[in-house]
């Protein structure tokens, strides 16, 4: 069976810290199940329009850049206008040859992908991770001072977010032959909100759960032993926890140091924070990591991360993909306690949770922090169900088989 999956970002960008795509990773899922996947994405600097990932092919179409200025308003307008910007992947899915399937991933693509399938007559999927272009653009605009230029820019943002419902809505009209989303929590507010059957649940569980030399990281670093490695994964903008972040490691004192994996560079925010903060010296950074080498280096830290902030419904719904990794790595977790990723820490048992607060509270998160640093015992429990997790319940080659199954019995069948 031919299968078209589509998305509205780059799969696999070289500038991401490991290569970690749910788009890319399904893709990957059905190709070795002997289906003809084709993954369709945008083309980004430093890739190619067409390269071949072992049992798949990746196509890539440019794409009109976002605004300079997304905060002024004729950026925000052209920010609102979340759908049109993706007709040339779009384009390039109907240039080529006619699939049996069109697997969707995100909203912001999921109704041209479902137009471009009812043109060519293939079934339509859609995988709905459960953030938008509207839901990153709304955290930008919330950190913005209070004034004239934030009213406005929310008024973009209310209209965003009322095509997102839109676009729901009118894909679950069509009545996809499958509904994926990335964990139970989202699952649940999908049907409420929207309707329609219980979609699958695939989460976004790291490919490979296995360690190497547990000193690779501090290595890398060149830290000195007694130093103690608190890990950061991903981006450090707004409602990351990243500030809170910075703000605990003042409060910890010195011999423990902050690492953000994934990032080039500090932020000019949480460069002047660390500044003012007095700990420039005990940040590290971090930028590219091959994805075999991911996890190797991750089981080298003491503590990781999550220290996310209730800003929206995706922040508290979503499960972040650093999680999954983290688990995979087997590295105590100091996590806020957001509905999903609190659920998912309290089943485990793989880590602490503190209140999740907007903005995150340094002085809760230093604590977790030191409650794992100062009981060995518990971090050793919390780093043995970690690992325990990630080679069973949460192992990606359960959840890939999940849906490769979903496939076989409704998306291969209504293909027919």
């Amino acid at each position: 069976m031919k299968i078209a999956c589509i998305a509205s970002t780059d799969v696999h960008a070289p500038c991401r810290a490991s290569g970690h795509s749910r788009a890319l990773a399904h893709a990957r899922a059905l190709g070795d199940a002997g289906h003809r996947v084709t993954l369709f994405g945008v083309l980004s600097p430093g890739t190619e329009p067409e390269s071949d990932h072992g049992p798949i092919v990746i196509v890539r179409a440019a794409v009109e850049a976002d605004p300079e200025q997304p905060l002024h308003a004729s950026g925000a307008w052209r920010s609102a206008r979340t759908t049109g910007k993706f007709r040339p992947v779009i384009d390039a899915l109907l240039a080529r040859s006619r699939p049996d399937v069109v697997h969707a991933f995100g909203v912001d693509i999921a109704v041209a992908a479902s137009a471009a399938a009812r043109r060519v007559g293939a079934t339509f999927v859609f995988d709905d991770s459960g953030e938008s272009r509207a839901d990153a653009y709304a955290r930008s605009v919330n950190e913005l001072p209070q004034g004239a230029r934030r009213r406005l820019l929310r008024r973009v943002v209310a209209m965003m977010q009322r095509r997102v419902d839109r676009a729901h809505r009118r894909i679950r009209a069509v009545s996809p032959a499958l509904m994926v989303t990335s964990n139970p929590q989202l699952a649940a507010d999908v049907m409420e909100r929207y309707g329609g059957p219980e979609p699958l649940v695939v989460r976004d569980c790291f490919p490979t759960a296995r360690r190497a030399d547990p000193h690779d990281l501090r290595v890398r670093l060149g830290t000195f032993p007694g130093e103690r490695l608190i890990v950061f994964r991903g981006d450090d903008g707004p409602g990351s926890g990243a500030e809170a972040a910075v703000r605990a490691l003042r409060i910890l004192g010195p011999s423990h140091v902050l690492v953000f994996v994934g990032l080039e560079r500090p932020s000019a925010a949480i460069e002047s924070l660390a500044t003012e903060c007095g700990v420039t010296s005990r940040l590290r950074y971090l930028a590219s990591v091959p994805e075999r080498g991911l996890i190797a280096m991750l089981a080298s830290a003491d503590v990781a991360l999550l220290p996310g902030e209730p800003l929206d419904r995706c922040a508290r719904l979503s499960l972040p993909w650093p999680l999954f990794e983290f688990l995979a790595a087997g590295v105590p977790i100091a996590a806020s306690d957001l509905p999903a990723v609190g659920a998912l820490i309290r089943d485990t048992g793989a880590g602490v949770l503190y209140s999740a607060r907007r903005p995150t509270d340094p002085g809760a998160l230093a604590e977790a922090i030191r409650t794992l640093l100062g009981d060995p015992s518990l971090a050793a429990i919390c780093r043995d169900r970690a690992l325990s997790v990630a080679r069973s319940e949460l192992s990606w080659s359960r959840e890939s088989q999940n849906l490769v199954t979903a496939y076989e019995l409704s998306v291969c069948t209504d293909a027919r």
